[in-house]
């Protein structure tokens, strides 16, 4: 199955971003064998990051959340929302 996970940051991250951007991206990594990592980036307002966008694939969605929930991000409390929706992946899908 495929997930799109969607975070918005809490007011004021710009710099705890900046403080967890390494661990973020090692984390991103290291994904583990049952987790593939298709796609990720920041959203952006005016050019400012306000949020998080990822696409995953694993056989399900706990796998997903327990990842999710050992990012950099999520511990730093840089996310105020996390949702984690199936994503029916139509164009452009790996095949």
């Amino acid at each position: 199955m495929f997930a799109c996970v969607y975070a918005r940051d809490n007011p004021d991250m710009v710099e705890t971003r900046k403080e967890t951007i390494a661990a973020h991206r090692a984390h991103l990594d290291d994904t583990p064998s049952d987790v593939r990592l298709h796609c990720s980036g920041p959203l952006l307002e005016g050019g400012v990051p306000c949020g998080s966008l990822f696409i995953y694939e694993a056989d399900d969605s706990d796998r997903i959340v327990t990842f999710v929930n050992k990012d950099p991000n999520v511990v730093a409390g840089i996310y105020r929302s996390i949702e984690i929706l199936e994503f029916d992946w139509r164009r452009g899908a790996p095949e």
